[in-house]
């Protein structure tokens, strides 16, 4: 059962590497608040006609965890990747995903006790100096007109994103991946629909934006974080943050097919670096036996 939660998570992967150029789209045609509601409104009408399917879990006093793992994403998490969207490439922003890994991994050691490789500590440590370099030759203008500004919005969304794993990881032993999928829907709604509602609707809509929406609220809001959840009960969070790797690499593919964007020379160089300790790192926790 592990060799398919990790094999369903690595899709997931798969699927959020397609965030950020979507992400790209629905911009063209929708503010930011509209985004970040689409994200969650559309999953939570789902879980709304399955509310028999997950509504009566043995409660066992979490909803301090439960809230914590819904303002960390997608609360705090969704607010900054998509404003960052507004400043920097989807290319970037995906090369600075790999520094996920990092803090989950660092999270589960401090907080979940788990253990953290010393091989993966220095894989991690090594992506470092490659997410510095990418901000360093970030040139800006055009399609990113403040790079610094979306990039460090990109990382502290990371950190969120770390917090809602750990968060996850200590809920998924006791409620099921469709509980806590809704959860996170339904809570996210709360927070964005009636703010979205005091916005004017966008006086045109473009094919693209929409594709971008559906991509958003129906992969990434339902298919991947329901497939993610649920494998959290099997892979523990630093090898579910090591697995993040393949994100970046998605992404920069999915940017330059769709999108046109083009990295740098340099910036080239350090992303490799970058996803080369995410690399290391990856296979060190997959070596640890039991993780």
């Amino acid at each position: 059962m592990r060799a398919k939660a990790i094999a369903l998570m690595i899709a997931c992967y798969v699927g959020w590497g397609g965030g950020a150029v979507a992400m790209k789209f629905a911009l063209e045609s929708f503010s930011v608040l509209q985004v970040m509601t689409a994200r969650v409104a559309v999953p939570a009408v789902l879980y709304l006609f399955l509310w028999r399917r997950w509504s009566h879990p043995a409660y066992r006093g979490d909803w301090k965890w439960i809230a914590l793992a819904v303002a960390c994403e997608p609360c705090l998490f969704f607010f900054c990747i998509t404003t960052a969207m507004r400043f920097t490439t989807a290319s970037e922003a995906g090369v600075i995903t790999a520094l996920l890994p990092l803090a989950t991994a660092l999270g589960g050691w401090l907080f979940l006790k788990e253990q953290l490789p010393g091989r993966a500590l220095a894989g991690l440590a090594l992506a470092l100096p490659g997410i510095i370099g990418l901000n360093l030759f970030s040139a800006g203008g055009g399609n990113a007109p403040a790079p610094l500004l979306g990039n460090a919005l990109v990382f502290l969304g990371i950190v969120f994103s770390a917090g809602y794993t750990l968060c996850i990881r200590h809920l998924a032993d006791r409620y099921s991946g469709l509980f806590l999928s809704a959860m996170q829907a339904l809570g996210g709604s709360l927070v964005f629909v009636p703010l979205c509602l005091l916005q004017a609707a966008p006086a045109q809509v473009e094919p693209a934006a929409v594709g971008g929406m559906c991509y958003l609220g129906i992969g990434i809001g339902i298919l991947v974080y329901l497939g993610f959840n649920y494998s959290l009960r099997w892979v523990k969070a630093g090898l579910a943050g090591a697995l993040a790797n393949v994100t970046p690499l998605v992404t920069l593919a999915a940017a330059a097919l769709l999108l046109g964007e083009r990295l740098h020379p340099a910036q080239l160089g350090f992303a490799g670096l970058a996803l080369l300790g995410t690399a290391v790192a990856t296979g060190a926790f997959l070596r640890e036996k039991g993780k």
